[in-house]
């Protein structure tokens, strides 16, 4: 059966929309179907991508979260957050939610994830070999500082735009209504602009937005649509030459940081 590695205890809609953000799910997105985080005094990390992976997310979630976090002992999970989200969707309005992360005490990762409402309780598998750790790719916390993208140096990436969601919005749905997947953004003269074309239709558009740094004109595929649609709020965006593009956002008690490439 094993023991209660850590405790998560708070309010159900909060913990789904984190991990929701998290794994890039909600508005029209499928989230990532398993989730690999690090549970730790401080709180909960996921900083680990597949291999090779076009889009890649570090997301913490601080103690500050929840209404309670107790770690007897730090650990990891690897576990389904689709069937998760889908759980705590189940187990709406039965507050305060637990999350409770079971394993042997002493090993790698633990192997339940269990769920407790009011009146109900789930009791949800974990991935346990320690073999699937060599197939995730762990090294992004290395590019930040908090929420500051770094080079490969470890020096802050020289352009900073400051924007919002609902503006990064405006690019994603104008390429969808021209029957697109790709987001071309251009930064110059301190201003943020796009432009789309399919067939007869010519789409042009400029960001509300505040640069801070060289301009730069890049192309990026499916992920960076995938980031907005999951992202709220105040959105910071960092790069440089030859590096990709992080998309960052902060709310209380976490951060929210998903990076993706140039195609």
């Amino acid at each position: 059966m094993g023991e209660e590695l850590a405790v998560i205890e708070g309010e159900g809609d909060v913990i789904a929309d984190a991990l929701r953000t998290a794994a890039l799910g909600g508005n029209g997105n499928e989230p990532h179907r398993e989730m690999f985080v690090d549970i730790t005094a401080d709180g909960l990390e996921t900083p680990a991508s597949s291999v090779d992976a076009a889009q890649r997310s570090y997301c913490t979630l601080s103690s500050e979260l929840f209404d309670r976090l107790s770690v007897f002992e730090p650990t990891a999970a690897l576990f389904p957050v689709v069937e998760v989200l889908d759980w705590l969707e189940w187990l709406a309005g039965t507050d305060p939610i637990t999350l409770s992360f079971v394993g042997e005490p002493g090993a790698a990762m633990a192997s339940q994830l269990r769920l407790v409402g009011r009146h109900s309780k789930v009791a949800v598998d974990c991935a346990v070999d320690p073999a699937l750790l060599d197939e995730i790719e762990l090294s992004l916390p290395d590019r930040f500082d908090g929420g500051v993208f770094l080079d490969d140096g470890g020096d802050p990436v020289p352009t900073r735009i400051e924007t919002t969601a609902a503006e990064l919005a405006r690019l994603v749905g104008a390429a969808r209504r021209c029957g697109l997947d790709r987001y071309p953004l251009t930064v110059t003269a301190g201003q943020v602009n796009f432009g789309l074309t399919d067939g007869g239709t010519q789409v042009e558009g400029q960001l509300d937005a505040t640069v801070d740094g060289p301009g730069f004109a890049e192309e990026f595929g499916s992920s960076f649509g995938r980031v907005v649609r999951a992202v709220d709020g105040t959105v910071t965006l960092y790069t440089g030459p030859d590096q990709p593009l992080a998309v960052v956002t902060t709310v209380p008690g976490a951060i929210f940081r998903h990076v993706v490439h140039a195609v």
